[in-house]
């Protein structure tokens, strides 16, 4: 995993921290997202549920990658999972024919 994709997972953490409960994490991640710093957004939409494992497609509508950094967002699926206090969260996408991933505990601290 390359430096611009740490640092796109740590601000989808952040704004996935910031929105508290995991009812209100959904209502959040259902709408228009938007990447300021890499000048890229576009929508998550919620695609489907089981229990407490919640599925959402990525898409990527203004920007996208920067061919001369590499730097951007990419589509993608996300999941939720939530158990106990904590939330997993999973991110998985490909480019330019590479499969990528990243994962996440989060969990409030005491």
């Amino acid at each position: 995993m390359g430096r611009a994709d740490l640092g796109r997972l740590d601000r989808i953490l952040q704004a996935v921290e910031r929105a508290g409960l995991l009812r209100r994490r959904h209502r959040l991640l259902a709408r228009a997202i938007d990447y300021a710093d890499q000048s890229c957004g576009g929508t998550l939409q919620k695609v489907g549920e089981k229990g407490s494992t919640s599925f959402y497609v990525e898409t990527i509508t203004r920007g996208g990658v920067d061919p001369a950094t590499g730097h951007g967002c990419l589509n993608g699926n996300v999941i939720l999972i939530k158990s106990g206090d904590a939330l997993a969260w999973g991110w998985i996408g490909e480019h330019k024919g590479q499969a990528l991933s990243a994962t996440a505990i989060l969990a409030r601290k005491p």
